[in-house]
């Protein structure tokens, strides 16, 4: 589906034409039902003629929309793709025409912090503000469903995309990081977004990320197994000097008593 330009014309003298046809068609209406004063009975002809002219001009209005700047009109006839109007103020088109009409404005939107995990593993919160237009309306109305839900979905799609494919910090030269690369990795996700929303006929402009924070895991070693507090912690609770040596003057008592015993 590809966006072809419609040719309309111009509101104002369709509006005035379609008045003024009104005004004929009533007219001959009344010139009709006023023959039978002279003649004794209405003039038919007319009065068909009349409301035949008034209900054109009637149906002629529905031909009528308007068209703001930076916003463009899809029509349709009956389901099939006519052409897409430009033209800005208040236009006119076939009245059994359907329009749908597509914002072409520049639009931002802030996407939510995303948790994912970066390519060491370690998660992180990102977030971009992501800055679109729609250039193709005809791809917009017919390609996609909803094409603004569209792209929001997309936009957080190719983020966690992204937010997968570097690390957060910076380990060897040259190498492109979340927190110290932020132009290279907005140009990244510029792109992916472009390749993803082409067929939606929207334009990324730009995608800047917004923020990114990460923390790392902490790694395990038997070092840090062994000086962990908390299992410091428990084995002294667990084996307290005094208790163990409460312990083994009770087993070398029970062992003198029982041999006595004997």
């Amino acid at each position: 589906m590809k966006e072809k330009s419609l040719s309309s014309l111009n509101g104002l003298g369709a509006l005035a034409g379609s008045l003024v046809a009104a005004l004929a068609g009533g007219a001959l209406f009344v010139a009709g039902v006023a023959a039978k004063a002279s003649t004794g009975s209405p003039n038919v002809l007319l009065i068909l003629a009349g409301l035949l002219i008034a209900a054109l001009a009637l149906v002629a209005l529905a031909g009528l929309y308007t068209v703001q700047p930076n916003q463009a009109a899809v029509v349709s006839l009956f389901g099939k793709y006519v052409g897409t109007v430009k033209d800005n103020g208040l236009r006119w088109n076939n009245p059994f025409f359907s329009k749908r009409r597509v914002s072409q404005r520049v639009r931002n939107f802030e996407s939510g912090k995303l948790k994912v995990n970066e390519l060491d593993g370690s998660p992180i919160e990102i977030a971009a503000v992501i800055v679109w237009q729609v250039v193709d309306a005809s791809e917009a109305v017919y390609n996609v469903d909803d094409y603004e839900s569209f792209v929001h979905i997309q936009s957080e799609s190719a983020l966690r995309a992204m937010a997968t494919s570097y690390p957060y910090d910076q380990h060897e030269d040259g190498q492109l990081a979340l927190r110290s690369h932020a132009s290279e990795i907005s140009q990244h996700l510029k792109n992916e977004l472009a390749e993803r929303l082409a067929d939606a006929g929207v334009q990324v402009i730009d995608a800047p990320r917004r923020c990114c924070s990460g923390s790392r895991p902490m790694r395990s070693s038997p070092h840090a197994r062994a000086s962990s507090p908390v299992r410091s912690a428990w084995s002294r609770w667990r084996w307290p000097s005094c208790r163990k040596t409460a312990w083994c003057s009770w087993t070398r008592s029970a062992r003198r008593t029982w041999s006595a015993t004997c």
